[in-house]
């Protein structure tokens, strides 16, 4: 795979709306009518990176190529569907079974990970295990909002939208459903060739109902590394082990690791990769340039009302005109 064009004069563009591109698969794609108001009310918190997108796919050539971006700039056809294929739940599934064949003791939880199609999700429900407490997710989705958790089971309604999804994308990500679960947290990377990737830092996020994000922390490593409470020799071995084997998949650029961090002290090491920028990087960023903060308003109210802030060491995205939060991760 080809790595990213240089981008050193392309614009940075914050398109959270990507992942939903991703999925629908054409340079066309429009988002819905709230994620554009919000994406151009947020375009000022560009500031905080250099030049690039938050995410690739077609939409996001077309949208470059709108603003008078030359071709041969871009990345080309065969780039970015070769980028949409790693930045699917397959490759997440991939990945954390490589790297559950390590020696890793029982520190690690996470591998009941797999992909299934539509026969082995027919399979499983003949055989009753969805009966036990899974999580579906949709190939491509962001902040949660591709996730069917099944405490008990699935319901019925959720049942038909599984077998939606595996008659338009052909798989589903199915894991265990961990109630267990302390913290979320992520590992954020800046990925390049030749052994010159970066280890960002980590980042600390919140969840809501079915897994949707709901806001970043913003603190020093040592505060995040103190709310995460997982083991710090553990913590090192995972991002030697990332900083390796990463780079292998073929995809520089920005990107994180979400985890989990369970009761009993075991780390779920890759519940996704974000092959992106995303706001734990976001977070990263504000904390170095402004050490210790606690609030801050990091773009002005937009004409559609939304506006990024920091409150009470929260990063989340607001929308002022009706006092709800809406968060892309």
């Amino acid at each position: 795979m080809p790595h990213t064009p240089p981008a050193g004069s392309l614009p940075p563009l914050f398109n959270p709306s990507n992942d939903l591109a991703l999925a629908a698969n054409t340079s066309n794609y429009i988002p819905p009518r709230l994620v554009q108001a919000m994406e151009q009310d947020l375009q000022p918190v560009t500031r905080l990176w250099d030049h690039g997108p938050w995410g690739w796919s077609l939409n996001t050539r077309r949208r470059y190529l709108d603003m008078g971006i030359a071709p041969e700039r871009l990345p080309s056809d065969s780039w970015l569907e070769r980028h949409r294929q790693l930045s699917s739940r397959a490759t997440d599934a991939a990945y954390i079974q490589a790297l559950m064949r390590e020696d890793w003791g029982n520190h690690l939880a996470g591998h009941h990970m797999q992909t299934v199609d539509l026969a082995g999700f027919e399979s499983m429900q003949s055989r009753r295990e969805t009966s036990v407490g899974l999580i579906y997710k949709a190939p491509w989705s962001s902040s949660g909002k591709g996730n069917l958790p099944a405490v008990n089971g699935l319901l019925p309604d959720d049942a038909r939208r599984v077998r939606n999804i595996l008659g338009h994308d052909g798989f589903i990500l199915v894991d265990r459903f961990y109630p267990d679960k302390v913290v979320d947290f992520s590992m954020e990377f800046d990925i390049r060739p030749e052994g010159k990737s970066r280890f960002l830092g980590y980042s600390m996020f919140l969840t809501a109902e079915r897994g949707r994000y709901g806001g970043q922390k913003v603190a020093s490593q040592e505060q995040l590394l103190q709310w995460i409470g997982a083991d710090r020799g553990l913590l090192g071995e995972l991002v030697s082990y990332h900083l390796l084997h990463l780079p292998r998949l073929g995809y520089t650029g920005p990107m994180g690791i979400d985890m989990m961090r369970l009761s009993d002290g075991r780390l779920h090491p890759v519940v996704e990769l974000n092959l992106r920028r995303n706001m734990g990087i976001l977070a990263i960023e504000v904390e170095h340039r402004h050490p210790g903060i606690r609030n801050m308003e990091l773009t002005p109210r937009g004409n559609h009302g939304f506006q990024m802030v920091i409150e009470d060491g929260l990063l989340k995205i607001i929308n002022l005109n009706v006092g709800n939060p809406s968060n892309p991760n």
